[in-house]
Protein backbone atom coordinates (compact mmCIF):
# COMPACT_ATOMS: atom_id res chain seq x y z
CA UNK A 1 0.00 0.00 0.00
CA UNK A 2 1.06 3.63 -1.25
CA UNK A 3 1.48 6.20 2.11
CA UNK A 4 1.47 9.44 0.19
CA UNK A 5 2.99 10.55 -3.21
CA UNK A 6 4.36 13.64 -4.37
CA UNK A 7 3.47 15.64 -7.51
CA UNK A 8 5.23 18.60 -8.73
CA UNK A 9 3.42 20.93 -10.27
CA UNK A 10 5.03 23.75 -12.50
CA UNK A 11 3.61 27.00 -13.32
CA UNK A 12 0.37 26.47 -14.74
CA UNK A 13 0.51 22.80 -14.36
CA UNK A 14 -2.84 23.29 -11.75
CA UNK A 15 -4.83 26.24 -11.68
CA UNK A 16 -5.88 28.31 -8.08
CA UNK A 17 -10.15 27.04 -8.18
CA UNK A 18 -8.59 23.08 -8.87
CA UNK A 19 -6.18 23.66 -5.98
CA UNK A 20 -9.02 25.08 -3.85
CA UNK A 21 -11.14 22.00 -4.61
CA UNK A 22 -9.02 19.22 -4.28
CA UNK A 23 -7.53 20.94 -0.71
CA UNK A 24 -11.09 21.69 0.27
CA UNK A 25 -11.87 17.68 -0.45
CA UNK A 26 -15.15 19.21 -2.88
CA UNK A 27 -14.53 16.12 -5.10
CA UNK A 28 -14.53 12.80 -4.46
CA UNK A 29 -12.54 11.29 -7.53
CA UNK A 30 -9.41 12.86 -5.78
CA UNK A 31 -6.86 11.39 -3.17
CA UNK A 32 -7.15 14.20 -0.63
CA UNK A 33 -3.70 16.06 -0.90
CA UNK A 34 -1.96 19.55 0.63
CA UNK A 35 -0.23 21.69 -1.63
CA UNK A 36 2.99 23.89 -0.74
CA UNK A 37 4.04 26.33 -2.75
CA UNK A 38 7.42 28.00 -3.17
CA UNK A 39 8.63 30.19 -6.16
CA UNK A 40 7.29 28.45 -9.43
CA UNK A 41 6.64 25.03 -8.59
CA UNK A 42 4.16 23.54 -6.06
CA UNK A 43 3.71 20.53 -4.84
CA UNK A 44 0.84 18.37 -4.37
CA UNK A 45 1.44 15.68 -1.36
CA UNK A 46 -1.46 13.30 -1.80
CA UNK A 47 -2.63 10.92 0.97
CA UNK A 48 -2.84 7.57 -0.71
CA UNK A 49 -3.11 5.43 3.05
CA UNK A 50 -5.22 2.59 2.44
CA UNK A 51 -5.08 2.40 -1.13
CA UNK A 52 -3.08 0.63 -3.72
CA UNK A 53 -1.82 1.80 -6.88
CA UNK A 54 -4.27 0.18 -9.77
CA UNK A 55 -0.74 -0.84 -11.60
CA UNK A 56 0.31 -3.04 -8.84
CA UNK A 57 -2.26 -5.17 -8.05
CA UNK A 58 -1.80 -8.19 -9.44
CA UNK A 59 -4.90 -10.08 -9.29
CA UNK A 60 -8.49 -8.63 -9.70
CA UNK A 61 -11.49 -10.21 -10.18
CA UNK A 62 -14.52 -9.46 -13.01
CA UNK A 63 -16.95 -8.04 -9.92
CA UNK A 64 -14.02 -5.48 -8.75
CA UNK A 65 -12.94 -4.46 -12.13
CA UNK A 66 -16.67 -3.79 -13.65
CA UNK A 67 -17.06 -1.91 -9.83
CA UNK A 68 -13.64 0.14 -10.63
CA UNK A 69 -14.66 1.21 -13.76
CA UNK A 70 -18.37 2.17 -12.07
CA UNK A 71 -16.52 4.09 -9.86
CA UNK A 72 -14.37 5.72 -12.49
CA UNK A 73 -17.17 6.61 -14.54
CA UNK A 74 -19.00 8.36 -11.65
CA UNK A 75 -16.23 10.06 -10.76
CA UNK A 76 -15.58 11.79 -13.90
CA UNK A 77 -19.18 13.08 -13.89
CA UNK A 78 -18.75 14.22 -10.27
CA UNK A 79 -15.40 16.35 -11.68
CA UNK A 80 -17.40 17.92 -14.67
CA UNK A 81 -19.57 18.93 -11.64
CA UNK A 82 -16.69 21.21 -10.24
CA UNK A 83 -14.91 22.22 -13.79
CA UNK A 84 -12.55 19.73 -13.84
CA UNK A 85 -13.41 18.27 -17.43
CA UNK A 86 -11.99 14.31 -18.13
CA UNK A 87 -10.30 15.55 -20.81
CA UNK A 88 -8.22 17.97 -18.97
CA UNK A 89 -7.07 14.74 -16.21
CA UNK A 90 -4.60 12.11 -16.77
CA UNK A 91 -6.75 9.16 -16.38
CA UNK A 92 -3.81 6.33 -16.17
CA UNK A 93 -3.47 3.09 -14.06
CA UNK A 94 -0.41 4.76 -12.65
CA UNK A 95 -2.59 7.72 -11.37
CA UNK A 96 -5.46 5.03 -10.11
CA UNK A 97 -5.82 4.21 -6.91
CA UNK A 98 -8.42 1.94 -5.09
CA UNK A 99 -9.33 0.43 -2.05
CA UNK A 100 -9.32 -2.92 -2.30
CA UNK A 101 -11.79 -2.76 1.36
CA UNK A 102 -14.71 -0.72 -0.41
CA UNK A 103 -14.04 -0.55 -3.88
CA UNK A 104 -13.43 2.95 -4.03
CA UNK A 105 -11.23 4.57 -6.65
CA UNK A 106 -9.53 8.17 -7.02
CA UNK A 107 -6.92 9.68 -8.50
CA UNK A 108 -3.85 12.20 -8.39
CA UNK A 109 -4.47 15.02 -10.08
CA UNK A 110 -2.11 15.16 -13.05
CA UNK A 111 -3.09 17.75 -15.99
CA UNK A 112 -3.48 15.76 -19.29
CA UNK A 113 -2.21 18.12 -22.04
CA UNK A 114 -3.17 15.59 -24.87
CA UNK A 115 -6.89 15.92 -24.12
CA UNK A 116 -7.62 12.12 -25.37
CA UNK A 117 -11.22 11.48 -24.64
CA UNK A 118 -12.30 10.37 -21.61
CA UNK A 119 -14.33 7.19 -23.18
CA UNK A 120 -10.19 6.55 -24.66
CA UNK A 121 -8.69 6.62 -21.71
CA UNK A 122 -11.20 4.62 -19.95
CA UNK A 123 -10.99 1.63 -22.56
CA UNK A 124 -7.11 1.50 -22.59
CA UNK A 125 -8.03 1.14 -18.30
CA UNK A 126 -10.73 -2.11 -19.38
CA UNK A 127 -8.05 -3.63 -21.40
CA UNK A 128 -5.35 -3.28 -19.02
CA UNK A 129 -7.41 -4.73 -16.64
CA UNK A 130 -8.48 -7.10 -18.85
CA UNK A 131 -4.97 -8.83 -19.22
CA UNK A 132 -5.29 -10.52 -15.77
CA UNK A 133 -8.96 -11.75 -16.33
CA UNK A 134 -9.70 -15.97 -16.33
CA UNK A 135 -10.82 -16.53 -19.51
CA UNK A 136 -14.38 -16.24 -18.85
CA UNK A 137 -14.32 -13.22 -16.97
CA UNK A 138 -12.69 -11.99 -19.99
CA UNK A 139 -15.44 -12.48 -22.25
CA UNK A 140 -17.59 -10.64 -19.95
CA UNK A 141 -15.34 -7.92 -19.50
CA UNK A 142 -14.79 -7.72 -23.68
CA UNK A 143 -18.97 -7.64 -23.80
CA UNK A 144 -18.63 -4.23 -21.62
CA UNK A 145 -15.64 -2.66 -23.70
CA UNK A 146 -17.59 -3.09 -26.67
CA UNK A 147 -20.36 -1.60 -25.70
CA UNK A 148 -18.21 1.37 -23.73
CA UNK A 149 -17.11 1.71 -27.81
CA UNK A 150 -20.91 1.95 -29.20
CA UNK A 151 -21.87 4.15 -26.69
CA UNK A 152 -21.33 8.18 -26.01
CA UNK A 153 -23.59 8.80 -22.69
CA UNK A 154 -20.94 7.71 -19.34
CA UNK A 155 -24.43 6.94 -17.76
CA UNK A 156 -25.65 4.30 -20.10
CA UNK A 157 -22.09 3.19 -19.67
CA UNK A 158 -22.11 2.89 -15.98
CA UNK A 159 -25.74 1.68 -16.27
CA UNK A 160 -24.79 -1.49 -18.39
CA UNK A 161 -21.42 -2.37 -16.16
CA UNK A 162 -23.83 -2.56 -13.21
CA UNK A 163 -26.18 -4.60 -14.84
CA UNK A 164 -23.85 -6.85 -16.12
CA UNK A 165 -21.87 -6.70 -12.01
CA UNK A 166 -25.58 -8.02 -10.82
CA UNK A 167 -25.60 -10.68 -14.10
CA UNK A 168 -22.34 -11.99 -13.01
CA UNK A 169 -23.49 -11.89 -9.05
CA UNK A 170 -26.34 -13.76 -9.78
CA UNK A 171 -24.35 -16.73 -11.40
CA UNK A 172 -21.93 -17.26 -8.81
CA UNK A 173 -22.42 -20.38 -6.95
Amino acid sequence: MAGYEKINYLDKGIKKYERDILTLGLCDSFLPVSFVENRNMIKGIYDCRNYEKLCDIDRLGCDECLGIMINLINNAVQTERHCIFAEDVDYRIENCFVSRENGDVKFLFIRDSNRISFKEKMLRIMDYMSENLSEKEREVFRKAAAMAEQTESSRAIAGFLESLRRELNETKP
